[in-house]
């Protein structure tokens, strides 16, 4: 089997279907793939919908955590499972562009090698009351390059279901995600393109990322626990500098650690939370021994006087944030 599509899933009975319909409507060889999904607890119709789907597809497959893992851990399960030799993901709200996975599928195949280890896709956001198609991210090269040469010429992206990728590379190097955190792809998609000899960019519209004020990334300045998350992912980007080859590679993954922290930072102004909660996730969270941005030094010396003033204007805060995304999007 070629490719395994892997799915998390948690009380998505009224999008999974939508998902589900965009794979089946690829035309993909149907002895050449299966779909995954991987139920982290729901306590809506998830599991029974699948059930259903499941009888007239017997390309589905659906597993069960025995806890919730979030989609980390939801994802990790699923590799484990899979038995293609790539791996494609993608979140159960969001679906695939007709004819696109199709269109990476055969690439794939029909590469010489049998395919690079990453081939990277883009994606178009938006709401379902107004879709586009334009690419978000239209990368400068499309050439085939290692994942550290492309880290540098290109950039990232975040989202794991951007990539279309060998599952050995995950598996043999133990690159999986945290699990029971959000914010748990940023570190992922970093590391394990660190391990990629051939990485490439195509600029494929692949997904359509629904955006919505009750997902996770929608709400996620509200929460304390989320935004120390996102913290806490910056703390595991910033640990992948024992990674780097050279000194560029160690500049660029500061950057996007310094970014993440910084979103951190910014977001913990908008939620209500003990202030020493808020001072030890910074001392934990932020190295005090590299050179980072202004901000993220005087938040580092001053914790605990940054917990209580953060609390203070949470509430100013958190307008300002909903007003921005409103009218200017996220």
């Amino acid at each position: 089997m070629f490719l395994s599509i892997v799915i998390p899933i948690y009380n998505g009975a009224d999008t999974i279907k939508r998902c589900l319909d965009s794979i089946w409507n690829q035309g993909l060889p149907e002895n050449d793939f299966e779909v995954i999904c991987v139920d982290d607890c729901s306590k809506d119709d998830t599991i029974f919908l699948l059930s259903e789907i499941a009888k007239e597809h017997p390309q589905l497959k659906v597993v069960k955590n025995r806890e919730s893992l979030r989609a980390g851990g939801a994802r990790n399960h699923g590799v484990r499972e899979a038995q293609g030799r790539y791996i494609q993901f993608i979140d159960a709200d969001d679906y695939f562009h007709p004819g696109s996975l199709k269109t990476a599928y055969l690439y794939q195949k029909e590469m010489a090698s049998g395919g690079v280890d990453i081939l990277v896709c883009d994606f178009a956001r938006h709401t379902l009351q107004k879709v586009n198609d334009e690419l978000v991210h239209r990368f400068p090269s499309t050439d085939i390059m290692t994942g550290r040469k492309f880290f540098v010429v290109n950039s990232l992206p975040y989202a794991p279901w951007k990539y279309m990728f060998r599952r050995e590379l995950m598996i043999d190097n133990k690159i999986f995600f945290a699990e029971k955190v959000s914010c748990e792809d940023v570190d992922w998609s970093h590391k394990i393109a660190f391990y990629a000899k051939t990485m490439q960019y195509k600029p494929i519209l692949l997904t359509h990322y629904i955006l919505s004020e009750s997902s996770q990334t929608g709400s996620e300045y509200k929460k304390a626990t989320t935004v120390f998350h996102r913290l806490m992912a910056g703390k595991r980007l910033t640990d992948l500098v024992h990674l780097c080859n050279t000194d560029e590679e160690k500049s660029r993954i500061i950057a996007v650690a310094q970014q993440t922290l910084l979103n951190g930072v910014i977001f913990l102004c908008a939620v209500f939370s003990n202030p020493v909660k808020k001072a030890d996730i910074v001392r934990d969270c932020i190295d005090n021994q590299l050179n980072w941005r202004k901000e993220l030094r005087i938040i580092r010396r001053f914790p605990l006087m940054y917990g209580l003033a953060s609390t203070a204007i949470a509430p100013l805060f958190r307008t300002a944030i909903y007003i921005r995304r409103k009218f200017f999007g996220r």
